[in-house]
């Protein structure tokens, strides 16, 4: 049958708790299938010898040995433990080897053994790695490791004790033998409360008869039983011998047929020969019983308590078996002991609609579900399918419920070898481990999930499926705080800092992402840090290395929820303005920036793992899968959980290569991220509008400028036809959107071969990025508040194609232009300016320049104008209305007083006109 214990399955007895006169056997039964995360194992050799490990005084060797049923060394329940194993598979991927690490439940010792040696004691850092194919059909095999040729295996000798021996002729053979159920005795039931026991059910239902009361356990035996109302001898299990009965203590009495007088605590718990109310015909044999209380009484004494001699009966209409239960304890565990209860059902005849006083088929105490979905306390046959047994622990002491599953907590031990200690995952392992705890490692912290009887999930908040306490009760333990039944310790909360959903690991928010170039550090744990940089394609480090730059961009599939509802995200890391990502090479093992796009890329993607100490990570790295999107992105799978094979950056050799280790493994150091102070997009103009010419870096004589036909070009002064001159590489930048200060955007405006009318209405000619993907200048006009919007025409939608940006290169003062409206970069072919990506782009140098128009006089018949710093001066025009505007169409009108008008004007060009006269052109410093 399959037992499925619930989620929340509890612990059920405290280690050395059963009393040191009950004599225990392990198990027998050689396991066929292997659940080394859920289980405990027996490792046997031959009829009855099991491994086990004597823990000695501090500073000695622990030993290696084997017990014995027949010598009697199972007197007490850690003897019994100390044969527990806690088995770690692991498959070699080449030779497909199973390698196991064995760790000694009562001890926490992992058997790990000098090297290369034959020994006995075992030792802290020995080999601990060993080959051993049990399970292969329930056949025995050797436990080895070998050095070279040589096989180092694990032998028994004559007095028990275990020792390595080199290429023994004929090692001894192991079995992995399953840890057996363990039946309980009325008095060691007792022991829980030193008189009586109390019962707790993880999610518990109302009304429960085995939660309700303290109940007392009443040994049993074949002497004691009325005969006529023995318990049946063909139920498997149920001689009276190994039963107990359960009288409960505070339920009100009731009469019975010996005595009319109520008395207190004389009922019992019985399996009940009524079923829940679903038709007898829906419920498996077996199935289906409540539970309740009844009297039971002696003859002899009419005494409603139980009495010593052999003619206690049952209450009117049930039968003596039916108040029998048995109790085993599942030591075998890794979640826990917990305790199963069963006891004996009545026959039903459907046919008759009768029930047999008389239970006959063993059963569980289980859970079960009726017609309405409501769960129910009720019986299911031991050899049912499918039966889901409660989680069911011993209540001892106050129940605490003060934690708030609104916060998250560190737990710290205050007892025992590991007193001020936290409990933590060393994550990948998944075993808990005693350490220090951390705000930025989430496999130090804890959650809690309070469960509706006043029990607690307490998860950890990078592995969730690793519990502190599986919907056990927390119980109050005075000055050393709370402890749980069979805890090893006792413990207290200590409430950790408030996070975000990313704790654990370094987030880039999508601002940052796009706007922030990173570079990484080396944390050496020999004292000196360096910085990562690019030599010959591989990454380096070195403390005087100018550091490489790369932008980061979240890989494919690489966000995953995990844990505690946290998040985090691989990322794929980009060279700064270049197309390279990072890669490893699998041939030289190094980590190099990457071009390839053939059918089995090398790129990886990386997880940046926080340590305990700020802002300083693991570089987890994800090789991915060479399964590509619609969009030709390789896949990374960021939900499977880092395990021991995950590689993790670090740097060996004397040239400091970047390498990968294991994630598990020791490595010199962490990595910082660092944000150098280098933006993507530069303000050329410190938002200010200003004339500049944009030069080509490559060949400074050649600009950017507008051609005869309005065409965007790159030309030189020579190559311009006669009358041309340098002024007409001066172009106006103007600011075109400021908000963003991380993406300044600009216009590129001239007013040549533009009407004065025209100018003073504030057109000029704009260069933009047509509908046709052309570079032109065309005529145009900013409007709206704050003049960030452009019509060209009628269209009030090109504002976006004519912004353009500066994106910064890797040499200083160079920068390719980046058009906002179409994502591209401007790209030079023979003269003619066209669109591209930024690896073609054109690299260009900007220049801050005099106005294209000088400041002498300029004349309007016998009106003349003269440009100052901030102003112009109007000659000649006493009485007339004056106005000057400038390119964005702000005008000043005023009425001159003089022949010699001072008017103030903002800097750049500007067009005066006065009434009655042609507009003129001045630039105003």
């Amino acid at each position: 049958m399959n037992k499925r214990f619930s989620t929340l399955l509890a612990i059920a007895l405290m280690v050395g708790g059963l009393s040191a006169s009950a004599q225990f056997t392990p198990g027998n039964e050689v396991a066929t299938k292997l659940a080394p995360a859920d289980k405990y194992y027996h490792i046997k050799a031959g009829a009855g010898s099991y491994l086990s490990v004597i823990k000695t005084k501090a500073g000695d060797k622990d030993s290696l040995v084997t017990k014995s049923v027949t010598k009697g060394d199972f007197s007490e329940v850690p003897a019994l433990d100390s044969v527990m194993w806690k088995l770690n598979l692991t498959v070699q991927p080449t030779s497909g080897d199973s390698i196991y690490t064995f760790e000694n439940k009562v001890t926490g010792t992992v058997l790990s053994v000098e090297n290369n040696k034959e020994v006995v004691g075992i030792v802290k850092d020995g080999n601990k790695d060993w080959s051993w194919k049990a399970c292969t059909a329930g056949a025995t095999s050797t436990i080895t490791y070998k050095v070279g040729s040589d096989v180092f295996s694990l032998d028994t000798v004559v007095d028990g004790t275990v020792k390595v021996q080199k290429n023994a002729a004929a090692a001894v053979a192991w079995n992995a033998v399953e840890v057996a159920d363990m039946p309980l005795s009325a008095e060691q039931l007792n022991e829980a409360n030193g008189t009586y026991f109390k019962l707790a059910f993880n999610n518990d239902v109302a009304d429960n008869v085995f939660t309700k009361y303290q109940i007392k356990a009443i040994a049993v035996n074949a002497s004691q039983v009325n005969t006529s109302d023995k318990l049946k001898a063909d139920v498997t299990g149920f001689t009276p011998g190994d039963s107990v009965m359960l009288r409960v203590i505070g339920a009100p009495g009731l009469k019975s047929k010996w005595n009319d007088k109520v008395m207190n605590d004389s009922l019992f718990i019985i399996a009940d020969t009524v079923r829940h109310n679903v038709a007898s015909a829906s419920w498996n044999e077996g199935a289906g019983f409540k539970f309740g209380l009844d009297t039971l009484t002696n003859v002899t004494n009419q005494d409603p308590a139980y009495g010593g001699v052999s003619d206690t009966v049952a209450a009117k209409g049930r039968n003596i078996s039916t108040y029998l239960f048995k109790f085993m304890i599942n030591k075998g565990r890794i979640a826990g002991d917990s305790l199963i209860v069963s006891t004996a059902t009545s026959k039903v005849d459907v046919a008759a609609n009768t029930t047999a006083e008389k239970g006959i088929t063993p059963s569980y105490v289980s859970w079960a579900y009726i017609a309405n979905g409501s769960k129910v306390l009720s019986t299911a046959a031991v050899d049912a399918a499918n039966i889901d047994l409660p989680g069911i622990e011993f209540m001892v002491g106050t129940k605490f419920t003060g934690l708030d599953a609104a916060k998250k907590y560190y737990i710290k031990v205050t007892t025992g070898d590991n007193k001020d200690k936290y409990v933590v995952i060393n994550y990948p392992s998944t075993a808990k481990a005693f350490g220090a705890a951390s705000p930025y490692v989430a496999s130090t912290q804890w959650a809690v999930e309070k469960l509706a009887n006043g029990n607690y999930n307490i998860f950890n908040r990078e592995l969730k499926d690793e519990k502190f306490a599986n919907g056990m009760a927390i119980y109050e333990d005075g000055a050393n705080g709370y402890k749980m039944v069979n805890g090893a310790y006792s413990f207290i909360f200590e409430e950790a800092p408030a996070t975000d959903e990313f704790v654990g690991y370094k987030h880039f928010t999508a601002a940052e992402l796009k706007n922030l170039s990173v570079a990484l550090q080396f944390n050496s744990s020999l004292g000196t840090d360096a910085m990562v940089y690019v030599k010959d394609s591989i990454l380096h480090a070195a403390a005087d290395a100018d550091a490489t730059t790369f932008k980061l961009k979240v890989a494919n599939a690489g966000t995953v929820k995990f844990g505690d509802n946290l998040t985090r995200e691989a990322y794929i890391l980009t060279e700064f303005l270049g197309d390279k990502v990072l890669g490893y090479d699998r041939t030289n093992e190094v980590f190099k920036l990457t071009k390839r796009a053939d059918g089995k890329r090398d790129t990886v993607a990386v997880v940046f793992r926080a340590t305990p100490v700020k802002d300083q990570y693991q570089l987890i790295t994800l090789m991915g899968s060479d399964v590509y999107d619609a969009n030709n992105m390789k896949t990374f799978d960021n939900t499977v959980l880092f395990n021991v094979d995950t590689l993790q950056a670090t740097f060996s050799g004397t040239e400091a290569k970047m390498v990968a280790a294991k994630v598990n493994s020791q490595v010199l150091g962490t990595f910082t991220v660092t944000t150098p102070d280098l933006p993507e997009w530069v303000n050329v103009s410190n938002s200010t509008p200003a004339h500049m010419t944009i030069n080509s870096a490559a060949n400074s004589s050649l600009a950017i400028t507008m051609a005869a036909d309005g065409s965007g070009v790159l030309k030189g002064e020579s190559d311009l036809k006669a009358g041309y001159a340098a002024d007409d590489f001066k172009l106006y930048v103007d600011t075109a959107c400021m908000e963003n200060v991380a993406e300044p955007k600009f216009y590129f405006t001239t007013t040549r071969n533009v009407d004065a009318e025209k100018i003073e209405e504030g057109i000029a000619n704009y260069m933009i990025v047509n509908k046709d993907n052309k570079v032109v200048f065309v005529e145009a006009k900013q409007y709206g508040i704050g003049k960030d919007t452009l019509i060209v025409g009628k269209d009030s939608t090109m504002a976006p194609k004519a912004q353009f940006m500066f994106a910064n290169t890797k040499t200083a003062g160079e920068y390719k232009v980046y058009n906002v409206g179409s994502a591209s970069y401007l790209r030079q072919v023979n003269g003619a300016l066209v669109l591209d990506v930024a690896a073609n782009a054109l690299p260009v140098t900007v220049t801050t320049v005099d106005t294209p128009t000088g400041n002498e006089s300029t004349e309007a018949n016998t009106i003349s104008v003269v440009a100052g710093e901030g102003n112009v001066t109007v000659y000649g025009a006493a009485g007339k209305a004056v106005t000057v505007s400038n390119v964005l169409g702000q005008k000043t009108t005023i009425v001159a007083t003089s022949d010699s008008e001072v008017i103030a004007a903002p800097q750049g060009v500007v067009i005066v006109a006065v009434e009655g006269e042609a507009a003129v052109k001045a630039v105003v410093k």
